[in-house]
């Protein structure tokens, strides 16, 4: 009887659910493709202009597309000091010293493909997290699979220090993680805080026009004292500048949400491990950055941790915390809480938190 019932209760594979998951697939490549092109847009520009040049520009065209974004949307508010004070915070955290010094990195040596590595750690911090936040517990094989692409990102930059690199240049990435994390738990701290109060919170347009406003603020004095905003304009520059304001702020960030609609976050930030590889084919056919046999060995180490996570099931328990977490934050949806910042506009912070509006319904 038991074996009876478990064929009946077994799921059937049809062509529409087989046309759903080559979708999924085809959105899961789309996203990699595009989220690792953000490292090779910004070296390629750094050609043409100076770190933090580039990045007023990017981020004065973000910051404009928000402004229509929040105008259109009626999302302007009345803000206290306090709110504005860590809105502001967590937008130079998350925005201004994250991406400042991961850039900063290339002009100190640093390849691209590294830069991602280094920054692929973020999925750590978010398994953590996710555990006490949104309810997704990590299981024994998921965790396999993020020490598996931990050491991967680790054998890499162990083997370009012993190179002679400098390790300073390969700490600033790191110390822009820290940032990040900080940025991600302050945000946090303060949304729960607007919860308890029951207080509305702020439209996410409004915020996330403050967590870029202030990284362009932080931008545009160290670009006007470090490098007198020198450039060589040309449409070389301008390809740049475009595609890392509305391909990759833009349209990265917003296939992360919607693929928050159909996977898991854990399963998400495992893609993550999957932007190395791919940034450093990029960076080989771009800018002749030549892959060593530890390259390939961390490549190889980071795939399979991203298999052992996407290729774990969720248990149960798990999808009744996920379900119970849903319910808990129906009502943070219906009035559109804060969330975290747009992280490197919208989308890792939001992983870490369990964004409720991209909670799988």
């Amino acid at each position: 009887m038991s074996i009876e019932r478990s064929r009946i209760n077994a799921p059937r594979t049809t062509p529409t659910n087989k046309k759903y998951q080559g979708l999924l697939i085809a959105g899961c490549l789309v996203f990699v493709i595009l989220w690792s092109s953000g490292w090779i847009g910004s070296k390629y520009g750094q050609g043409y202009a100076g770190v933090f040049t580039l990045l007023v520009y990017r981020y004065s065209i973000v910051v404009f597309l928000l402004f229509i974004a929040v105008t259109l949307t009626r999302s302007w508010r009345r803000l206290s000091g306090s709110e504005l004070t860590v809105h502001a915070g967590v937008g130079l955290l998350s925005h201004g010293v994250y991406l400042g010094l991961c850039n900063s990195a290339f002009q100190m040596g640093v390849s691209t493909g590294v830069v991602a590595l280094i920054t692929a750690l973020l999925p750590m911090i978010t398994s953590c997290l996710s555990s006490s936040v949104s309810g997704e517990v990590a299981n024994r094989r998921q965790w396999l699979g993020l020490f598996v692409g931990l050491v991967a990102v680790m054998i890499v930059i162990a083997d370009k220090i012993l190179l002679g690199g400098a390790p300073v240049a390969y700490l600033l990435p790191f110390v822009g993680i820290f940032a990040f994390s900080v940025a991600t738990l302050l945000d946090r701290r303060f949304s729960i805080k607007t919860k308890r109060r029951r207080k509305i919170s702020t439209p996410l347009p409004l915020v996330c026009l403050i967590h870029c406003g202030s990284a362009l603020g932080l931008f545009i004095p160290i670009a006007a004292v470090t490098e007198q905003f020198s450039m060589n304009w040309g449409y070389e520059l301008a390809f740049s500048v475009l595609w890392l304001a509305i391909v990759v702020s833009i349209g990265a960030y917003g296939m992360m949400f919607l693929m928050l609609r159909h996977l898991s976050a854990i399963k998400v930030a495992s893609l993550e491990y999957l932007a190395p590889p791919t940034t450093m084919l990029i960076a080989y056919f771009m800018f002749n950055e030549r892959l060593s046999l530890i390259d390939f060995c961390g490549l190889v180490l980071a795939g399979i941790g991203v298999y052992l996570v996407l290729s774990a099931r969720e248990g149960n328990a798990n999808k009744a915390r996920q379900l119970s977490v849903s319910r808990r934050l129906k009502d943070a949806c219906s009035s559109q809480s804060t969330h975290t910042p747009w992280v490197m506009y919208l989308g890792k912070i939001d992983i870490h938190l369990g964004n409720p509006d991209t909670t799988r319904r």
